[in-house]
C-alpha cells in the first residue's frame, strides 16, 4: 500500500483507462477524487462531474476538489469520431484549463500525469505550430488559435490534440519542477477499451487490426494503468518532462525501421 492516505485526482475514472488507473491507485490505499461526465457509481471513491469542454464547468470541479491532492491524473479523452472542435477543447483546451488550476493544490512532491497516445509521436514535425499554440496563456485566445489554425477534422485533430499535450507537458516540466511538482505523459497505443471502435473507424483503413497482428494483442487499460500511477507515485521522483510509450515498441520499432510500415501493412 505505496499510495497510504494520498489523494489524486483522476478524469475520465468512471471507465476504460481512468477507471483502470482508479483501481490501482485504491489498491494501493490511495484516496481517490474521480472527475467525469457520469458518475462511476462507486463509493470508494469522491465523484465530481466536470464537462472538460465547458470552461466554467472546469472551474465548479475545481472549487469542490480537496485543498491538497497528491497528484493529477489526466485520462479522460475524445476520440477523433467526434467533431474537431470538441476533441480539441477535451483533449488539449479543457486538460490544460483543469491542470493549471489545479497546480496550486497539489503538494510538495506530487505529479501531474498526462495520457496523451501514440498518435501525438510526431509532434516534433509541427514544432512552430506548437510553440505558437502553447504560448497563448488564456483560453479563449487558445480557442481561437484552435479554430483557426488546428485541423478541422476529427481524426487529424486528435492526432494534433495529443501533439500538443506531449509538448505542453514537456514545455511546463521546468517550471513546474522549481515548485516542487513533476509533470509527464503516458502515450498508450492501441488500447481495449469501449472506444476501440471509435478509433478504428477514425484511423486509417486496418491500422487498429495491423497493429493488433503485428503485437499479438491491443494493451490492456491496467497496461497503462500501472505506468501512470508508477509516474504519480514517490518511485518516479526524478523522471520529469518524459513521455512514455505504451505500446508494445510499435511507435520505436517503426521510427528505427525494425518495423517496416508500409512493407507490414
Amino acid at each position: 500500500m505505496r499510495l497510504q492516505d494520498k489523494v489524486f485526482a483522476v478524469t475520465g475514472g468512471a471507465a476504460g483507462i481512468g477507471a483502470a488507473v482508479r483501481e490501482r491507485l485504491l489498491a494501493e490505499g490511495a484516496d481517490v477524487v474521480v472527475l467525469d461526465r457520469v458518475d462511476p457509481q462507486d463509493p470508494r471513491v469522491t465523484f465530481i462531474e466536470v464537462d472538460l469542454a465547458d470552461p466554467s464547468s472546469i472551474a465548479a470541479a475545481v472549487d469542490q476538489l480537496p485543498a491538497k491532492v497528491d497528484g493529477l491524473a489526466n485520462v479522460a479523452g475524445v476520440p477523433g469520431t467526434k467533431s474537431a472542435d470538441a476533441v480539441m477543447r477535451v483533449n488539449y483546451l479543457g486538460l490544460r484549463a483543469l491542470s493549471e488550476a489545479v497546480e496550486a493544490n497539489i503538494q510538495q512532491g506530487g505529479s501531474i500525469v498526462n495520457v496523451a497516445s501514440a498518435a501525438g509521436a510526431s509532434w516534433q514535425f509541427h514544432r512552430a505550430e506548437l510553440d505558437e499554440f502553447i504560448a497563448l496563456n488564456d483560453y479563449d485566445a487558445q480557442l481561437a488559435w484552435s479554430t483557426q489554425n488546428a485541423p478541422q477534422d476529427g481524426p487529424t485533430a486528435y492526432g494534433f490534440s495529443k501533439e500538443a499535450v506531449i509538448f505542453y507537458s514537456k514545455q511546463r516540466s521546468h517550471v513546474l519542477w522549481t515548485q516542487g511538482v513533476r509533470i509527464n505523459c503516458v502515450c498508450p497505443g492501441a488500447t481495449a477499451t469501449g472506444i476501440l471502435t471509435d478509433f478504428k473507424e477514425s484511423m486509417p483503413p486496418g491500422a487498429i487490426d495491423w497493429s493488433e497482428q503485428l503485437l499479438g494483442r491491443h494493451a490492456a487499460p491496467e497496461d497503462v494503468a500501472s505506468v501512470v500511477v508508477f509516474l504519480l507515485g514517490p518511485d518516479s521522483g526524478f523522471v520529469n518532462g518524459a513521455d512514455i510509450p505504451v505500446d508494445g515498441g510499435l511507435i520505436a520499432g517503426a521510427s528505427t525501421g525494425g518495423i517496416s510500415v508500409q512493407a507490414d501493412a
